[in-house]
């Protein structure tokens, strides 16, 4: 049996096993499917895709993927909730909906983590 490579659609799955990949080989720390307080959610939790994590156990950011194609609603209760901890917590949420998002978003969080560390350290010598 041979595979359909031309008809395949891309799954979540897919961007997110690459986006791990990439990110491992890049030196960040991140967890897959990890539960975070939500005020959005009426069990008090939601789960991230990823969660980046920087020097002191701080959550650099959280990553959310959607398959090629697809994207949150803009008020959806996802959108508000990862709004609501970067309101809450500081914590910004990069959406990777595509593969060739993958490398601009590892970027994106090393510059995201360098900020976080260099704040973390004025708050501890000042």
């Amino acid at each position: 049996m041979k595979f359909q490579r031309s008809t395949y659609q891309r799954s979540e799955d897919d961007l997110r096993s690459e986006f791990y990949h990439r990110a491992r080989l890049a030196g960040l720390e991140l967890y897959l499917e990890v539960p975070l307080p939500s005020t959005i959610h009426r069990s008090g939790q939601m789960r991230a895709d990823a969660v980046v994590v920087g020097d002191d156990n701080e959550i650099v950011c959280c990553v959310e993927f959607k398959a090629e194609g697809r994207q949150a609603m803009e008020d959806s209760r996802q959108k508000n909730a990862y709004r609501g901890l970067e309101y809450q917590y500081g914590v910004p949420t990069l959406w990777v909906t595509q593969f060739a998002q993958i490398d601009p978003a590892i970027v994106r969080i090393q510059q995201l983590s360098a900020a976080l560390t260099r704040a973390l350290r004025r708050r501890m010598t000042g």
